[in-house]
């Protein structure tokens, strides 16, 4: 049997070290001299006190170290060089600004684009000012955080209803109790998937756009005890270390097809089956990573209350499971939508994990398909498309890492 092909980690993928220098080279440049940023006179008076080569330095040194490169982070902590210096919520979105022009510079993808603002969001609490600037974070990017509940201010906005994770990428989710969510994302989640050698290279899976009947495959993790949460959590929590994953061969799956059989994922026979009855251009490869291969950001959070708008909007029942979020909220407002309105905002979920939402959730087709059958329902994304910008659900990154569980409650950040 053929060996499942390995994601590259987002260090790989950008390059190494070598692109990853250039484009920090090119980015510091500009929040140096970007004048939105430099009339606040602390930071001003801070860019121009270092040297700008040993600033680009250890900017490359944390990047190379937060996407999975050998190199080790030797400045100061994020809270500790930039407490004194209050920077505001604007100046961040200057910043951020600049960031997105250096990207887009470089043409970085699209997938490695959501990974880096993921990583650079998550040090937002360390950097601008305010009542954020009172959490206890304790280290730069992409290790665990603490904070004492006291020091925040916090709202009850809904509970969790259901925790969802899809072990493949398209094929059916599995609801659990509950899940781990880490930087990269859901533990667990689209730890495999399958390319598509007919899909462009910034999206190459192989998803029920292109085979409907994906939908109706069940994946099972062999060994699930491996696959429930890091393997040393309880020292990761006691102890501030950095959860681990299982190793890849320890997250293989078992898939139930639909007509009754269980196949390794890596039976060149699953494969023969996912190409039936589609365009044989798709030349198919199994994909497997330790990070959640997800369309775009690492966690997806929907509201049940959304769903039942679009039921009466478009007349037809609407089953939850066709939006395939990692996190459905039974939130307090009764509108539905309300979700959109956490966009630039932290929610707390449970006792620990804070997640700050990105963006809303761009639809396709697959929102279409009964989760059960694959059959299609158009009206569902017509009346998305038309009433609601093509958006359903939000995007959002882990801040602080934990366990979430059924039931827990969801309280917004201010």
């Amino acid at each position: 049997m053929a060996s499942p092909e390995t994601q590259p980690s987002l260090y790989e993928r950008l390059g190494g070290i070598y692109s990853i220098a250039t484009v920090v080279d090119d980015f510091i440049d500009r929040i140096m001299n970007d004048p939105r940023i430099n009339t606040n006179p602390a930071v001003n008076e801070a860019h121009h006190k270092v040297p700008p080569a040993g600033f680009k330095y250890l900017v490359t040194e944390m990047v190379g170290w937060a996407s999975g490169g050998p190199q080790k982070y030797t400045g100061r902590p994020m809270r500790e060089s930039h407490e004194h210096l209050n920077i505001t919520p604007k100046e961040w979105d200057a910043f951020m600004d600049d960031f997105q022009q250096t990207l887009d510079k470089f043409g970085v993808p699209a997938a490695e684009q959501a990974e880096l603002k993921a990583i650079v969001n998550s040090t937002y609490g360390d950097i601008v000012i305010g009542k954020w600037r009172h959490r206890n974070w304790q280290i730069v990017i992409g290790i665990t955080a603490t904070h004492s509940p006291k020091e925040l201010d916090m709202s009850m906005i809904g509970k969790v209803d259901s925790l969802w994770r899809y072990p493949v990428k398209s094929m059916r989710g599995e609801e659990l109790e509950e899940l781990f969510a880490a930087f990269p994302g859901i533990y667990g989640d689209r730890v495999f998937a399958f390319r598509s050698s007919a899909n462009h290279k910034g999206f190459p899976y192989l998803t029920a756009r292109d085979q409907r009947r994906l939908l109706q495959y069940r994946p099972r993790f062999r060994f699930p005890d491996k696959a429930a949460r890091p393997i040393n959590l309880i020292d990761a929590e006691s102890k501030n270390a950095n959860p681990l994953s299982a190793d890849l061969v320890e997250l293989v799956v078992d898939v139930d097809t639909p007509d009754g059989k269980r196949l390794a994922i890596d039976d060149p026979a699953l494969i023969d089956m996912l190409r039936a009855d589609i365009d044989q251009k798709h030349q198919v490869t199994l994909m497997q990573s330790q990070r959640a291969m997800t369309d775009c950001r690492p966690v997806s959070i929907f509201s049940l209350q959304s769903a039942r708008q679009l039921a009466e909007e478009t007349e037809t029942p609407v089953d939850k499971r066709r939006f395939r979020a990692n996190v459905y909220v039974d939130l307090a407002s009764s509108k539905g939508f309300a979700e959109n309105e956490l966009v630039g905002r932290s929610v707390r979920i449970g006792s620990k994990v804070i997640i700050t939402v990105l963006e809303r959730d761009p639809r396709c087709v697959v929102i279409t398909l009964d989760p059960d059958t694959g059959e299609q329902t158009s009206a569902i994304l017509k009346k998305v498309a038309q009433a609601h910008e093509g958006m359903a659900g939000v995007y959002g990154a882990v801040l602080v890492e934990g366990m979430l569980h059924k039931g827990d409650s969801v309280e917004l950040l201010d």
